[in-house]
């Protein structure tokens, strides 16, 4: 398919394999537009499959295309399940979700609380946590002093806590993947085998 468009947003730009492209929402609001209701359908039945949808990212793109046309029919088709999508908070917690996706990993819960603390992601069976530390946010002495006392909340609990920047994300892939697979295959901690059986004896 191919479409022009005299306004293109720099936040509706991204890349894949290097390449200059639309984000996946500016995307489905092109295609609203100018393509019928099936191909509309299946596309955002293709997105949500995939678990490459942020609310977030979907309401703010359809607030900047009101007016625009398909940007109607659109809304209504995901109004709907726009709660059943990740709630992501920043780029880099998408393209960590766009990695674990993209190595066929299974999807961890997004941004829900842990023993009283809200983390990025989580893999509840198998006690992992990860963090995403971009700059912007972590890099003061309030953060840093923060995330080491939730760090060390969580390990106490049982869990797990991977700390990756944006470099890890984006330039190192395919180690993240490779920590991650072998995290996620490994059994659980024996502190929280211990915090599990001991309310039993």
């Amino acid at each position: 398919m191919v479409h022009a468009t005299r306004s293109l947003p720099r936040i509706e730009i991204t890349r894949a394999l290097g390449i200059p492209c639309t984000t996946l929402e500016r995307a489905l609001i092109d295609i609203a537009g100018t393509e019928d209701a099936i191909t509309l359908e299946r596309a955002v039945e293709q997105a949500f499959a995939l678990n490459l949808l942020g609310r977030t990212r979907m309401r703010e793109a359809l607030d900047r295309a009101n007016g625009r046309r398909g940007s109607a029919r659109l809304r209504r088709l995901v109004l709907r399940l726009l709660e059943d999508l990740p709630w992501t908070r920043s780029e880099l917690e998408r393209r960590f979700l766009r990695l674990v996706h993209d190595a066929g990993l299974p999807a961890p819960v997004v941004n829900r609380h842990r023993e009283g603390h809200r983390v990025d992601f989580a893999w509840p069976r198998a006690e992992l946590v990860v963090e995403t530390d971009g700059r912007a946010t972590h890099d003061n002495p309030y953060a840093f002093h923060n995330d080491r006392a939730r760090d060390l909340d969580l390990e106490l609990a049982g869990w797990h806590v991977l700390r990756l920047s944006w470099s890890q994300v984006v330039g190192e892939p395919e180690r993240v993947s490779k920590l991650l697979l072998a995290r996620l295959c490994r059994r659980p901690h024996p502190l929280s085998i211990q915090r599990i059986k001991r309310p039993f004896q």
